[in-house]
């Protein structure tokens, strides 16, 4: 049998990059996946091409009842919810003292209370099936400092804390709620990331820096593994942890 077979797993922000391929992942270890992104043409396409039960759902995580209604057909279609992927993020540039206050709020709105709009609308299903797996999107910039990301680093901060928390009050229902923190990874946000990293550090090649130690940057599939061993069964033992992926970047000054 597969890793997750019949399992049902709602991912947001899967319309494209690091949520494209968690969502490809599950359906190919036997999950019934919502394909869930703010658009709804690139999340109906993803759920065609990987098929079978998918489906695409519009949401935009900043909204409570959409966040529950993209919840809600989980347990319509499937039965119930097993598996909740909090993955939607945004990445607004710009040095701390220039980022807008408006700005900084777009960025919370979705970064952060996107994924307590999605921990408080599946708690309720997961309990219902006897528990369950919680895994959020934080970011390798929420623990370490960059220029122009402030505010997005700030949100994937309080992802990280935040998981924790939950982690410890959701034990008792056997929830376990654990964040991949990846650094940068070969997709369009991190190619805006270190267009601005280049452009604040006075042209350092943020390509060579990044990769220095690996040899290359993350791919949307080294995410994937890494959401799917916290999710399964076989990782029950597993939470209130952060998953760093950054090929060793952080471990190192150098």
């Amino acid at each position: 049998m597969s890793t997750f077979e019949n399992k049902s797993v709602v991912v947001t922000g899967a319309g494209g990059g690091i949520g494209a391929a968690v969502a490809r992942r599950f359906a190919a270890q036997g999950a019934h996946v919502v394909v869930a992104d703010l658009d709804g043409g690139a999340a109906d396409r993803v759920a065609a091409d990987i098929g079978g039960s998918a489906i695409g759902v519009a949401v935009d995580v900043t909204d409570p009842d959409q966040v529950e209604s993209a919840v809600g057909r989980a347990v319509d279609e499937f039965g119930g919810l097993d598996v909740l992927v909090n993955n939607a993020g945004i990445a607004i540039l710009a040095p701390v003292t220039e980022l807008s206050a408006d700005d900084f709020d777009r960025m919370i709105a979705v970064n952060l209370k996107g994924v307590f709009h999605g921990i408080k609308a599946a708690v309720p299903h997961l309990t219902a099936r006897g528990g369950g797996a919680i895994v959020n999107t934080a970011s390798s910039a929420g623990t370490n400092g960059m220029p122009m990301i402030g505010g997005y680093a700030a949100t994937k901060a309080a992802v990280i804390n935040l998981t924790r928390t939950a982690a410890v009050e959701l034990r008792p229902a056997n929830i376990r709620v654990n964040c991949v923190a990846p650094a940068f990874v070969e997709t369009a946000l991190s190619d805006n990331l270190m267009e601005a990293f280049q452009a604040a550090s006075g042209g350092v090649d943020a390509h060579e820096f990044f990769t220095q130690h690996q040899g290359r940057l993350g791919r949307p599939d080294d995410v994937a593994r890494a959401v799917t061993h916290l999710a399964e069964d076989a990782g029950d033992w597993v939470t209130g942890h952060t998953y760093v992926l950054d090929g060793g970047f952080t471990s190192s000054p150098m």
